[in-house]
Parts: C-alpha cells; structure tokens; sequence
C-alpha cells in the first residue's frame, strides 16, 4: 500500500513538473504604477511635485512589501516541508495554509493601499487618463512579437 501511496505522489509530482516546464513563459509584468505616471506625467496633465509625491509613496512601502513578500516564502517554505513527508499531519498542514493565506492577504493588501495612496494623489481627470493609457495594447518595438499576437489584458481592478 505504502509503495503504491509513492508510486502515485511520484506520478503526480513528475506529472506537475512536466506541466511546469510545458507552461509558456509569461508576458513581463507590465510597468509598476509609479514608474507609468512618472514615464506619461505631460501627457497626463501630473505636475512634477505630485509626480514626486507618488515616488515618496511607492519608496516609502518597499521595505514592507520586501518583509511581507519574505513572510509568505517562509509560510510556503513551512507548507512545502509539511507535505514532504510520507504521511503529512492533516491538521498541521491545514493550519500551515490558514498562515499563508494570511500572509498572502497581508501583502494584497498593503499592495492595494499603496496604489489607494497613490490614485489619491491623482485629480479624477488624471486618473480616467491614466485609465485610458493603461487600457492600450502595449507598444512593441518593431519585430519584438509577430504580427497578430495576443496583448495579455490589464489585471482586473488594479487600474486607477
């Protein structure tokens, strides 16, 4: 029983691996809210101290999101090492996932907060034009992707 129990976490882990390795490579993650408004700020009406506002914003919460971010790898970490064993504590790894999913919700949430702090320091104009920026297919450069080529849409409820 044990050998067969084995048989199948090996079968299911190669199985996992091998559709890892098939996923396409993801499109880069588009530019982060500060860089955009800094990068369009004339063409968006941002006058340069608002422009400056939203940096002092976004430096300010980097160290947090950087302890936030080593919180959830240590919770995955701790769940990864729970489920290597031959017969996982059902209890301890339920409790595990409760912790990261804490974790993870902890950094969504101090991720919508900056962007809520930054789209503050934007006048309603500004924001339906950074809106309207952020609805655009990404521009390439000229041979970068073929012709035809599917835009990944923006993130759902992330614009400003």
């Amino acid at each position: 029983m044990r050998a067969a129990l084995s048989l199948a976490v090996l079968a299911f882990a190669l199985a996992a691996g091998t559709a890892r390795a098939q996923t396409p490579p993801q499109p880069p993650a588009p530019p982060a809210p500060h860089d955009l408004i800094r990068a369009h700020a004339e063409e968006l009406g941002i006058a340069p101290e608002v422009v400056d506002r939203v940096q002092q914003i976004a430096n300010a919460s980097r160290m947090e999101h950087l302890r936030l971010q080593q919180d959830v790898d240590r919770q995955r970490l701790a769940l990864d090492i729970l489920l290597q064993v031959d017969e996982p504590d059902r209890k301890a790894v339920l409790e595990q996932v409760e912790r990261l999913g804490d974790a993870e919700s902890a950094m969504l949430r101090q991720s919508l907060i900056v962007l809520l702090d930054m789209r503050a320091q934007l006048t309603p104009v500004q924001r339906d034009a950074l809106e309207d920026l952020l609805s655009r297919p990404p521009q390439r450069p000229s041979g970068a992707a073929p012709q035809g080529a599917p835009v990944p849409p923006s993130p759902p409820g992330m614009g400003f």
